[in-house]
């Protein structure tokens, strides 16, 4: 949706003239002309100049009327409903009444507001959140009938730092039925590690009930991270000279240290949520300069309420899925290992007795990291380094404040060998499932041990013990995860380039550079065509 938005506010007192070509200064005199009160002596005059009409309006034209007709009926609408004149009021009645193409609307309003700067108008916003949770300022956009019979679209929306959100009783009702609620959002935001630039857009309704506070960052992305083969070496190749080539700044959408949810404060409002993003996201990544708007690894649950965004524009390709082990059907580790294929039982018991022949390993579970974090970060590096695919880089300040600040669900177990911790796997325990986040191992015995099935084994085993129904894992390493009955979680990428002339063009060339179209053993996956 592209618009273009002209507007001239002339101050007959003191010949004032201020003028601005941005789309939002429609809604910003909106949300004013709703508190205006029509007892000054100063008037204005407002010239809107409409390119193309927003596709949210009501803008059903009649015979005889133009669009700039409509919208001005629209806003008066807008002003009549947030106030009731006073009795020595009644003389300007007439403005009630809307003017055809060739005359001009006179409003009488209080100078000061009006000429009000934005980055002023934002900051007023945002004390007013830190005060009172909620903004005052609401803008009112009258929805389509698409809209109108299930949620009202009409929605501003104000872009916080994590400082703004603290004392916000709303924030915590944004993912509470999450497993990463919005503790997790604040460790990440507060110890990531990378040019991440955190934000936090608050969308609220027309009546200033804050609907949903959704976690974006910007951050400038390799496109062909993780592409291999002829693409990847003519990418390397142009890069000597351009080394910017295929890297742009992008706003993403959801979290940067794992999968995307929609912050509603309400399960029932992701539909409105995503409608509201969709209708903002374009023109904020805009304002901040970023050439793509990406939706990050959102689950394929999110398919029928983001089908907006793929009907509007957005390509969506398939990302790196997670994957996910039932354990519900087995009772221990023994009768799991009886399932599986003969080949992968033979495999199996081969690297479990070279472990077994060499130094008694033994597993301790912990859950403040705090006191072995110097041990365990070089073996997370060492995992990490050797990833095709590379995003975010954990920190030991994100182990010690996750152990700290989300105790009820962290787990971390350590492997010793002569004392010496040579292998660790974080997970989160959230309701019957255990999430493996990430591990770390010491590669100088780590492929001799087979330390990464010898781990795997420890951790399903003590799942099934407590009764567990869901083993999750990250993406990668997919080989020994198919072996082992794992079935894919699919993880969509929404992704739309700002510009919309390239957009089109853009959005097919994306679905060639998507990740899974590397990694061949995801095909053999029996739920691969859910990508």
């Amino acid at each position: 949706m592209s618009i273009r938005v002209s507007i001239a506010v002339n101050f007959r007192s003191d010949q004032v003239k201020i003028e601005r070509y941005r789309p939002e200064r429609v809604t910003n005199f909106m949300g004013d002309l709703c508190c205006h009160r029509s007892d000054y002596s100063e008037t204005l005059r407002l010239e809107l100049g409409l390119f193309q009409p927003f596709s949210f309006f009501h803008l059903r034209l009649q015979r005889g009327r133009s669009a700039l007709h409509c919208l001005l009926q629209i806003v008066v609408r807008a002003a009549k409903r947030r106030q009731q004149p006073h009795d020595d009021e009644k003389e300007y009645e007439k403005h009630e009444g809307v003017p055809n193409r060739n005359q001009r609307k006179l409003i009488r309003r209080a100078v000061q507001q009006v000429a009000e700067e934005p980055q002023a108008r934002t900051e007023r916003r945002r004390e007013d959140f830190r005060r009172y949770g909620t903004f005052s300022n609401n803008i009112h956009v009258e929805p389509s009938d698409q809209y109108a019979l299930t949620n009202r679209f009409a929605h501003s929306f104000t872009p916080l730092s994590l400082t703004d959100l603290q004392n916000c009783d709303t924030w915590p009702l944004a993912f509470r039925n999450k497993c990463k609620d919005h503790r997790y959002y604040e460790i990440v935001d507060e110890t990531l590690d990378g040019d991440f630039e955190h934000h936090y857009l608050v969308l609220e309704d027309d009546s200033g009930n804050v609907r949903a506070i959704q976690p974006v960052f910007f951050v400038r992305q390799n496109l062909v991270e993780g592409v291999l083969g002829k693409i990847r070496s003519v990418v390397d190749l142009i890069r000597k000279i351009y080394p910017r080539f295929l890297t742009m700044r992008v706003l993403m959408v959801g979290c940067a240290a794992g999968t995307g949810d929609l912050g509603s404060c309400d399960e029932e409002d992701k539909a409105w949520v995503a409608n509201a993003l969709r209708a903002s996201l374009r023109t904020y990544a805009r304002q901040k300069k970023a050439s793509l708007v990406v939706l990050k690894d959102f689950p394929a649950k999110y398919r029928a309420t983001l089908g907006t965004f793929a009907s509007n524009n957005y390509a969506r390709i398939p990302s790196m899925p997670m994957t996910r082990l039932p354990l519900q059907p087995y009772y221990d580790w023994d009768e799991y290992f009886g399932t599986l294929s003969k080949a992968t039982r033979k495999d199996l018991r081969r690297k479990f007795r070279k472990a077994e022949r060499a130094a008694k390993i033994d597993m301790e579970i912990v859950g403040d990291i705090t006191p072995h974090i110097d041990e365990i970060h070089p073996l997370y590096l060492q995992v990490h380094e050797r990833s095709p695919l590379k995003f975010e880089t954990l920190t030991k300040d994100y182990f010690r404040a996750i152990a700290q600040r989300m105790p009820e669900r962290t787990r971390f177990f350590l492997w010793r060998q002569d004392g010496k911790i040579i292998a660790f796997s974080f997970c989160l325990i959230c309701d019957d499932a255990i999430y493996d986040e990430c591990m770390g191992l010491d590669y100088s015995v780590a492929l001799d041990l087979h330390l990464y099935f010898y781990t795997l084994r420890d951790v399903i085993t003590w799942s099934l013990q407590q009764r567990l129904k869901y083993y999750y894992s990250n993406p990668l390493n997919y080989e020994p995860k198919l072996h082992l009955d794992c079935e894919l979680v699919p993880l969509d990428l929404y992704v739309m380039h700002t510009n919309a002339f390239l957009n089109p063009i853009f959005g097919r060339a994306i679905k060639y550079l998507g990740p899974t179209r590397q990694d061949p053993v995801l095909r053999r996956f029996p739920n691969a065509d859910q990508l």
